[in-house]
């Protein structure tokens, strides 16, 4: 059971911003149709406890849903509510109704909690029916990994069919719980005992409970959807797919006018779904915001001085640049709505973080917190490390280069050379520059500098100096890139410079710019230059705040004043000792050695150690190494 806590955080995040309930079966009559022959007394005990709590109700007989086929969609009205009470047979004893509903229901833009109300006794059953068809069947074979799990799948199929998998194995494998399947010892058991080999046990087990999940359902899974959150309660079974949460309640001659039923054991699946302090926190704040409603917004926007301030923006922009200063205005409202809100969803989010007994910014506290969304840490720590910082380095691209752009020739496929855009934003604004700058003679083209970068995979090394912000950490489709700007091989920036078309203007992910070429391999006064177009492939955006730091670094490298300080050449390499021969064999006498004379100057002596004031000091060393040369004070 809950404790107290726990209900009164799921009441505020999930069952306080309901507003509206819809109660669907074909035994309820709606407004409009004939009564006769329909269980009124039901839907009088649901619509009465929605009332009790304040909720509007609406009851539909589900007539809308049957034989519109699959795959078809739904009236608007059935896909809209905040609670849903479904019947799970809409139609004598077929559930694909209800079945085709939960997937739409899931898959829209609007969160819905989902009461599943069936007269089917084996309640277990229905839940893991319904979170086999919000899944969906995968290819068995995708779970063989090698031939000898191939064959030995086909060699004893029909024998596996006859396995005494558990129900509760069959759900924590619909819900992806893969590492407690693998660990059910019986079936492995029951499997080498049949004859599988133990090196093709897991796979064979798989596979085995993929084809229980084709008895279950026929919809195909969608690529690369995450599987669904399936419950273990037995009370209480429920399961959490996309923007659907659903909990199974069973329908007895005894609960006919208990009403408030739905509502406890929704309150109790939600209590043992338990979400994180990220999901449950930002429910919170979703439900803060509608009961705002036009207060907040009135608080925000209060001054129609302000108000005229922003509509004067608006209009002041070039044709070109009015979409993103509109982007930036709102965004800044936005944000200043949400500022109002903030205090209070921080006051409940921050109640709800795990609690660690001593949490330090070290590897041990870093796998702590992977093992409460993981099963297993090692391996993840590198990997989430590397998301962390380009979750908060990266952003989503606007219509035009900006400082801070991320992008790439379209033909360099390899990410041979990557580039940042380091060009300040004031000379990117897509507008007509003035008439006395040099910039009005190229328009629409525009010059543009960027730092070249190196690009790697996730890299330690760079991960553990993050600090420095001398990498990028994107993510390049799926593929996790490092983009390295400079490091000890390269101290210092990197600039190149760019022309690029139509002030910038990035459509498709791709922008314009031309290349330009000095002919080689002709005299002098006959060598010029030519350009040739060529299309670049934008990778990211980083964030304002780091942008111009990567700027600044630009800037000092370019402002960089040179001295006459003369440094000390290496020592060179000391030559390598030559073997002296090996005597022969023959027994010849060996050859006399010749004397080697006493040294008589101070000039052949080994040189004398430094004192200890004069050695450099390896701590002062390493922290003069992660400075850049433009930042080092002389020496």
């Amino acid at each position: 059971m809950a404790d107290a806590q726990t209900v009164d955080r799921i009441k505020r995040a999930y069952i306080r911003p309901i507003r509206t309930v819809l109660a669907i079966d074909d035994e309820f009559s709606q407004y409009g149709t004939d009564p006769k022959g329909k269980q009124l007394q039901r839907a009088s005990a649901i619509w009465q406890a929605c009332r009790k709590h304040g909720l509007l109700c609406d009851i539909d007989d589900g007539a809308a849903l049957i034989g519109r086929g699959e795959g078809a969609e739904p009236p608007k009205h059935l896909l809209n509510s905040d609670l849903v009470i479904l019947d799970y047979h809409l139609q004598e004893n077929d559930e694909r109704w209800a079945l085709d509903l939960l997937v739409k229901l899931a898959d829209s833009d609007h969160a819905s909690l989902v009461v599943v109300y069936t007269k089917d006794k084996d309640i277990e059953s229905v839940r893991r029916k319904i979170a086999a068809h919000l899944r969906g069947r995968r290819p068995i074979g995708g779970w063989l990994e090698n031939p000898s799990e191939e064959a030995a799948w086909h060699e004893n199929e029909l024998k596996l069919a006859g396995l005494g998998i558990t129900g509760k194995i069959i759900d924590a494998f619909i819900g992806g719980r893969l590492k407690e399947c693998r660990s059910d010892g019986p079936t492995r058991t029951e499997l080498e005992n049949i004859g599988v080999a133990k090196p093709n046990v897991t796979g064979c087990l798989n596979a085995c409970l993929e084809s229980r999940v084709h008895t279950l359902t026929t919809r195909q899974a969608a690529e690369g959807k995450a599987p669904p959150a399936v419950g273990t309660s037995v009370k209480s079974p429920w399961v959490y797919a996309n923007n659907l949460f659903v909990v199974c309640v069973s329908k007895t001659p005894e609960n006919v006018d208990d009403g408030e039923l739905i509502f406890r054991e929704l309150l109790d699946a939600l209590c043992e779904w338990n979400p994180n302090f990220v999901f449950a926190s930002l429910a919170f704040a979703r439900a803060e915001f509608m009961r705002g409603g036009f207060r907040h917004e009135r608080d925000a926007l209060n001054d129609t001085r302000l108000q005229a301030g922003w509509l004067f923006h608006a209009w002041a922009g070039s044709e070109h640049e009015r979409r993103d200063r509109l982007r930036t205005l709102f965004e800044r409202v936005i944000n200043g709505y949400a500022t109002s809100l903030l205090e209070s969803v921080i006051e409940f989010g921050g109640e709800l973080v795990p609690k660690n007994p001593n949490p330090e910014a070290d590897m041990k506290t870093l796998r702590s917190a992977i093992e409460e969304f993981h099963e297993e840490a090692g391996g993840l720590e590198s990997q989430v490390m590397h998301l962390l910082n380009s979750f908060l380095v990266t952003e989503t691209n606007k219509n035009y280069i900006e400082t801070g752009t991320i992008f790439v020739r379209k033909d360099d496929t390899d990410l041979k050379h990557v580039y940042i855009c380091v060009t300040p934003a004031c000379d990117l604004v897509p507008r007509q520059p003035k008439e006395y700058l040099w910039e009005n003679q190229i328009h629409p083209s525009r010059p543009i500098i960027a730092i070249r970068g190196r690009v790697k995979g996730i890299d330690d090394g760079c991960l553990m100096v993050a600090e420095q912000g001398k990498s990028i950490f994107i993510m390049v489709g799926k593929e996790p890139k490092t983009i390295v700007l400079m490091d000890v091989s390269v101290p210092v920036p990197i600039l190149e410079w760019f022309v690029v078309e139509k002030m910038g203007a990035i459509e498709n992910m791709e922008f314009a710019a031309l290349e330009f070429v000095r002919s080689k391999n002709t005299p002098e006064e006959e060598a010029q230059f030519a350009h040739k177009p060529v299309t670049m492939r934008v990778l990211g955006q980083v964030r304002a705040l780091y942008a111009s730091k990567f700027q600044q670094y630009a800037g000092q490298h370019l402002s960089r004043i040179g001295v006459d300080f003369v440094s000390l050449p290496e020592q060179p390499k000391p030559a390598k000792k030559e073997k002296a021969p090996t005597a022969p064999k023959t027994g010849a006498p060996p050859a006399p050695k010749a004397e080697t004379p006493a040294p008589t100057t101070e000039s052949a002596l080994p040189p004398a150690d430094p004192p200890a004031s004069a050695k450099p000091d390896a701590a002062l060393l390493a922290k003069r190494e992660s400075v850049p040369p433009s930042d080092r004070a002389p020496e």
